[in-house]
């Protein structure tokens, strides 16, 4: 949200005045700048980079969360991908009065991110590691195609305009921005983390939580495939 307001000077001395004059050009340039800015660049896609935490744990001792055992006593690993989403969206918000005003949204900002964590039991085999590290890639795979389908989705919404209750409150125009926002996240996660859990789960069926003798690679190849085969692309 973006409110800009210039206020004039009623009298100066001669010298003051052409300092005054000079500081409002620089004002007035960087107002500008700024406009023309936001028209050529509308929508912001910040994709940050992968966080990989890989843990060794006691099999006597599995990690828990809320109580209950993370790792299943027959599957000695555990990989947990986390992806997050948060969109910003910009208006112009006339100052004019405080009163129910019809806005467009003239910027949109999505950043994204992917936190991967895998739990091993210690003295687990190799394979368990690489069955592991197979649904990493999985989740790197599709965050890899993320950026495109913010981008997609912040440009959507930008044109779009909404109707703010209190045009003099900064959160009467979060509030109406709010639902664009949620239906954004939804988006993006249905279109992301969703298709990245149902490939995850054929990977387990496929390799039999890694008790089937097939390449993590070729399992990985058959579960995209199988998500592939199914995906609905977002509208």
């Amino acid at each position: 949200m973006t409110w800009r307001r210039f206020n004039g000077v009623a009298a100066f001395g001669s010298s003051q005045l052409m300092q005054r004059i000079f500081l409002l050009g620089i004002v007035l340039f960087t107002f500008f700048t700024d406009r023309i800015g936001a028209a050529t660049s509308p929508v912001t896609v910040v994709k940050n980079p992968v966080r990989i935490d890989r843990r060794v744990f006691d099999p006597r001792h599995p990690p828990m969360q809320g109580g209950v055992p993370m790792v299943k006593p027959d599957e000695p690993g555990l990989c947990k991908s986390d992806f997050s989403c948060e969109t910003e969206l910009g208006v112009e918000v006339p100052r004019t009065a405080s009163r129910s005003v019809r806005v467009t949204i003239n910027t949109a900002k999505v950043i994204m991110g992917l936190h991967i964590t895998i739990w091993t039991a210690a003295g687990c085999s190799p394979k368990v590691i690489a069955h592991e590290e197979g649904h990493r890639k999985i989740s790197e795979i599709y965050y890899r195609n993320a950026e495109a389908v913010a981008r997609k989705l912040a440009e959507g919404v930008v044109g779009q305009q909404v109707t703010v209750a209190n045009s003099g409150q900064k959160s009467a125009t979060q509030t109406a921005l709010s639902p664009l926002e949620k239906k954004m996240i939804d988006a993006f996660m249905t279109e992301i983390e969703q298709r990245c859990e149902f490939a995850q789960d054929r990977f387990d069926a496929i390799t039999d939580h890694c008790r089937n003798p097939i390449s993590e690679s070729e399992a990985i190849t058959r579960a995209l495939a199988e998500e592939l085969g199914r995906r609905r692309p977002i509208p």
